[in-house]
């Protein structure tokens, strides 16, 4: 046997790849021996902590570590904040994620792309679109570019407020920056066109979806075959299922439920 021991650098290579493997309590049973043996725990190994709690969902986890690196004079960092603020909002606790976000501006440490991120992605979340957008403009105004994780969170919130130019607005920015969209990102954009109404503008972007080479799911066609069909235009929406269909999406009650209703509606 090996008489080589682990020092810090080892157990902090263990939590970080323990919490990156959902391994919550090994890395706490790491981070616990860790202090036993007398070795000082930095930043980077405090956030692979919180990460870790936050994809467990154990939020109160997280804050509890958090308050605790700082009785330890850890003053943390804007990373360390990120990571509680987004297993705050992971678990839905958005008012948590604002006065983490808070405290870290009184504490005079800035905030990252990482931090605006986490706290826009809780308020959006928490379906407080309100703020989410108030911190996507702060964002923006301190200086800090978004990247595709924020303005897709921006996008949702505006669907969620029912904002289709300020969704479009965004969604038309990431084209031009040359921004990654996922197919969550065009979803939350063709919803928020579709549900105003805005079935032409829906389609644009579902077709741009699929130019872009994002596959569309049921649920992107079933918005924009819903806006078809309540605008009264039940042939569009029946295309679009066959072009559904064709892409091997399967229709639901969701798909068929609309064009039912707008064919009743014209007599047909």
């Amino acid at each position: 046997r090996s008489n080589v021991k682990p020092d810090q650098i080892t157990y902090s290579a263990l939590i970080n790849a323990c919490g990156k493997g959902g391994e919550l309590q090994r890395a706490l049973e790491f981070y616990a021996e860790m202090e036993e043996k007398g070795f000082s725990v930095n930043a980077n190994t405090y956030t692979c902590l919180l990460t870790a709690c936050g994809d467990a969902g154990e939020w109160e986890k997280a804050i509890s570590l958090h308050s605790e690196m700082v009785q330890k004079g850890h003053r943390g960092d804007a990373y360390t904040y990120s990571a509680v603020i987004s297993a705050c909002g992971k678990s839905g606790e958005w008012q948590k994620a604002i006065g983490l976000f808070d405290e870290m501006q009184r504490q005079r440490i800035a905030p990252n792309a990482v931090t605006y991120c986490a706290v826009i992605s809780a308020c959006e979340k928490g379906d407080n679109w309100q703020k989410a957008l108030r911190y996507f403009d702060e964002m923006v105004e301190e200086g800090i570019r978004p990247d595709s994780i924020a303005y897709c969170a921006a996008i949702k919130a505006c669907d969620r407020g029912h904002h289709w130019k300020k969704a479009l607005t965004l969604f038309d920015e990431m084209i031009e920056k040359k921004l990654t969209r996922d197919y969550i990102t065009y979803n939350a954009t063709i919803s928020a066109l579709a549900r105003a109404g805005k079935w032409e503008l829906a389609l644009g972007v579902l077709n741009e979806m699929i130019a872009y080479g994002v596959n569309p799911n049921t649920f992107s066609f079933n918005v924009v075959i819903s806006s078809c069909a309540e605008d009264g235009n039940w042939k569009r929406a029946q295309s679009l299922i066959e072009a559904m269909v064709g892409m091997r999406r399967v229709p639901n009650l969701d798909t068929y439920n609309p064009i039912l209703a707008a064919c009743c509606k014209a007599g047909e």
